[in-house]
């Protein structure tokens, strides 16, 4: 198990090494949509990406105890309009693909702000089924789930995904040319955005026509597949 803990964690870390991260997410249960042409099989440089509606019955109480947005879920509990949680999971998606013989799960959001698409993902699973233990890596209470934010393109058959651009989001901070809500540790290298759902949409909302905003570098394209 610690092996697919690290297995994750760097896999993450290579992904998205130069994106932003937060600490909140730009999606809740009052600006989460559907956006159901992402839905499908996506054919991405190497892996095949699929996208389909979340299903809170796949995932144990533990992880959704804590994602998507660190609320105790009740969805077994309450009906759906009276439990925040229970919204986000209905409008919500599962994207999930194979890389190296593990099998990744994320949990997306989209949201629409001015004339733009968002998405924020959250990682929440990763297990390998040549594990003769059956055992993966889950992102319990133990764990602080961040998020990663990426503008959405979908054009006919292909599906864009333009991630935030940690370095230049950072750079800009520093320099006091942007101002939100952020937390730095330069022991560890860590630069992470606090600012709350609210804050990061107003942020989005100001800046998002910036192309500089954006890493081409952790840009992806994906074409549909099925």
């Amino acid at each position: 198990k610690i092996i697919m803990k690290y297995i994750l964690l760097i896999f993450i870390i290579t992904l998205y090494s130069s994106c932003l991260t937060s600490l909140h997410p730009i999606t809740n249960a009052e600006n989460i949509i559907r956006e159901d042409r992402v839905l499908g099989a996506w054919q991405g440089d190497e892996e095949i990406i699929r996208i389909q509606r979340f299903s809170p019955d796949a995932f144990s109480q533990d992880m959704l105890s804590s994602a998507p947005n660190g609320r105790k879920s009740k969805l077994r509990e309450e009906p759906a309009v009276h439990n925040p949680d229970s919204i986000i999971y209905a409008r919500g998606y599962n994207v999930s693909f194979q890389k190296n013989g593990v099998n990744y799960s994320m949990f997306g959001g989209i949201t629409r702000i001015n004339d733009q698409l968002y998405i924020d993902l959250l990682p929440l699973l990763a297990e390998n089924p040549k594990d003769s233990r059956g055992e993966g890596f889950e992102y319990i209470s133990d764990y602080l789930p961040v998020f990663t934010v990426a503008k959405l393109e979908i054009k006919n058959s292909q599906l864009n995904l333009h991630f935030l651009n940690g370095d230049f989001i950072k750079q800009q901070i520093l320099n006091g040319n942007i101002r939100i809500n952020h937390e730095k540790d330069e022991l560890f290298d860590v630069f992470m955005i606090t600012a709350t759902t609210k804050e990061l949409h107003q942020f989005l909302a100001k800046y998002g026509h910036d192309d500089r905003l954006f890493s081409k570098e952790n840009s992806i394209t994906l074409t549909r597949k099925g």
